[in-house]
């Protein structure tokens, strides 16, 4: 997820959950999100590259004036149990990861059985996945 929280409208720490919330869904567990994005606020911002943003967030290009390092914090912390934040310059660059728990594992694959999907997901369709196939899971298997 490259370069594109900075172009979402809205502060970092709203969109960062909003996004995160959704794409978490997509993820297995251990599975790993990794991004970056331009900050405006919080962190020393160059003259000429506030002037860039200013120019960019008046076309509607860049929408990143509430992005601070402490709101996309906030947002990986509330959306992934592991994460990491660096900044380079203006840009922050991040990942979380997915870790979740053998009972809600196994919920989750009761969902898929009864057709009912993750998250709101549409479901198993027939021939994804079939009765007896095993999920390696943090070293141990599952049967179902």
């Amino acid at each position: 997820m490259n370069h594109l929280l900075h172009c979402v409208p809205g502060a970092i720490a709203q969109k960062g959950r909003t996004v995160f919330s959704h794409v978490r869904r997509l993820l297995r567990p251990g599975g790993v999100l990794f991004g970056s994005t331009i900050l405006s606020q919080g962190i020393p911002v160059p003259a000429h590259t506030r002037a860039l943003m200013a120019a960019y967030d008046r076309r509607g290009i860049f929408h990143n004036t509430g992005d601070f390092l402490d709101g996309l914090r906030g947002a990986l912390e509330d959306s992934f149990e592991s994460h990491e934040l660096r900044l380079v310059g203006v840009v922050a660059l991040f990942a979380g990861q997915l870790v979740i728990a053998e009972g809600e594992l196994l919920d989750q694959v009761r969902h898929l059985r009864a057709g009912e999907g993750v998250g709101g997901g549409r479901g198993l369709q027939e021939g994804e996945l079939r009765v007896g196939e095993v999920l390696d899971w943090k070293g141990s298997c599952l049967e179902w």
